[in-house]
């Protein structure tokens, strides 16, 4: 008779540690979830500014290219002959600069960086 008191003692014990058991187990899932979902949109988070990182960067690429070239043509026009077209234009009374249309200038993905830019400000 006190074995059986025992057992059915320890089985009660066992029972109880397996709900406890289980019910850590469930706490844990839940917690798992919340953080996995909260991680999940960290890591989308994280991709979007990746692409748009991206997109600035390869933006400025081109930026910096077209001032490269801005400067290269600007530099050789510097440094060339004192003659030409200008000088002969002044002398005849007629306009040096080039004439220049007023308009909507053309959209490049450029500008619109740029303007989606200043619009964050």
């Amino acid at each position: 008779r006190d074995n059986r008191a025992e057992l059915e003692k320890a089985a009660r014990s066992f029972a109880e540690a397996a709900g406890k058991a289980d019910a850590g187990i469930k706490g844990l899932k839940l917690t798992t979830e919340k953080v996995g979902g909260a991680l999940q949109k960290e890591i989308e988070k994280a991709q979007r500014i990746r692409d748009e990182l991206t997109f600035l960067v390869e933006a400025a690429e081109s930026l910096a290219e077209r001032l490269e070239g801005s400067a290269s043509v600007a530099g050789k026009k510097k440094a060339a002959p004192a003659g030409g077209e200008a000088p002969m234009r002044a002398v005849a009374g007629l306009s040096v600069a080039p004439s220049v249309k007023p308009g909507p200038s053309p959209r490049t993905p450029d500008r619109d960086l740029l303007r989606a830019i200043e619009n964050m400000r």
